[in-house]
């Protein structure tokens, strides 16, 4: 099943739910605008999209920031976030690549790049939520998650050794002579921007008449391409997130 039909799938069981559910209790209060906080655990890995690129495996890392919903149904809203969030991930060259030190040349295959990438993270969402179960609701979200880029920083792993860090600062990668590998400064070599679609769920227990608290699962699915190719080689690689996450709504 392609992601498409899940999405499908996904969003017409959402409105099939709202137009059965017999709902006689509000579910929102008088205010339609709902704030929250939320932080959690990122699961982030790279696919590799061109050939001389191989999948690395994933890297964790973190997310916080600051929820709004506002529901224009008892049931449906438009849903925003602000989150500073870490998709990491590491990534193998199948290739051979070219490393200038001084007027010495080293070549090696199967570099990996182990990746440290901070975003500015704006979600925008659709959210469905169910009737209440006691103290409990249900709901689901499909959406789309802008990054912007805020930091990008890389680790070169060689023959299964991390590069020695006495030979960082007058190392050349990518063929290019004027440009020095700085592990802590690998912006210009990520894009500024990272667009993913999001889909997932979660569950919400109702603590007071004005306030509660969830946990939520969600996948992103990158869509463009996150690295600038410097080499003649193109290189394309997509980022892909699990999110786990707890918060807390004010209403």
């Amino acid at each position: 099943m392609t992601l498409k039909n899940i999405l499908f799938i996904s969003f017409a069981f959402m409105l099939s739910s709202n137009c059965f559910a017999q709902d006689t209790t509000k579910t929102i209060s008088k205010q339609n605008l709902v704030f929250g906080l939320k932080a959690g655990l990122n699961f982030s890995w790279f696919k590799a999209e061109s050939a001389n690129l191989k999948e690395g495996g994933f890297r964790p890392g973190i997310h916080y920031g600051l929820t709004a919903d506002y529901y224009f149904n008892p049931h449906f809203a438009v849903s925003g976030e602000l989150l500073i969030t870490k998709l990491n991930g590491k990534i193998k060259f199948s290739d051979s690549l070219t490393y200038h030190r001084d007027t010495k040349t080293k070549k090696f295959k199967g570099v990996e790049y182990s990746f440290n990438n901070r975003y500015l993270q704006i979600p925008i969402s659709l959210k469905y939520k169910t009737k209440t179960y006691g103290k409990l609701k249900y709901f689901g979200q499909i959406g789309f998650a802008p990054s912007f880029r805020i930091t990008s920083r890389a680790k070169i792993i060689a023959n299964g050794m991390l590069w020695p860090e006495d030979d960082i600062k007058s190392i050349y990668t990518n063929n290019a002579k004027d440009e020095i590998y700085e592990p802590d400064e690998f912006d210009d070599n990520v894009r500024f921007l990272n667009m993913a679609i999001l889909f997932g769920g979660g569950v919400e227990y109702l603590t007071s008449k004005n306030s509660s608290i969830y946990g939520t699962l969600r996948v992103e699915n990158g869509l463009t391409n996150v690295l600038i190719s410097k080499t003649k080689t193109y290189t394309s690689m997509l980022s892909k997130n699990i999110g786990l996450s707890v918060g807390v709504y004010f209403k």
